[in-house]
């Protein structure tokens, strides 16, 4: 994707990383998995430990480098697991990102709030 902003600095680099994957259980993993789970939808060995970065957008300009959260496949980009369809995953997960905005934050929280349990992860586990 191009973007006309500023490459990350080290810490959001860094930031980012840690977002997406640690080798410490528990310490980050998909933030709409994490919510699912605490609404008792999935198990705890269902929420996914590795994901994407998703940045948030205001109107069709990303946020900035600090203002986004950890999103896996399904959640990020509505990736079906093979030997799954579409209906299945959602009927597991909850609706993906490509299932509408309105839809996800519906399920999941906005984006400030997906920002900020991100944050509370980073600090302090799930």
């Amino acid at each position: 994707m191009w973007s006309k902003a500023a490459a990350p600095t080290k810490g959001e680099r860094a930031r980012m990383g840690e977002a997406k994957m640690s080798d410490v259980p528990d310490a980050t993993c998909c933030m709409a998995c994490l919510v699912w789970y605490r609404k008792g939808n999935i198990e705890h060995e269902q929420v996914a430990r590795v994901s994407d970065y998703n940045h948030t957008k205001s109107g069709n300009m990303r946020r900035g480098h600090l203002k986004g959260y950890a999103g896996c496949l399904w959640h990020h980009r509505g990736r079906v697991e093979d030997g799954w369809s579409h209906k299945t995953m959602r009927g597991v997960y909850g609706p993906s990102l490509m299932d509408g905005g309105k839809t996800f934050a519906a399920a999941y929280g906005t984006d400030d709030e997906l920002i900020a349990l991100q944050n509370d992860v980073l600090e302090n586990g799930w």
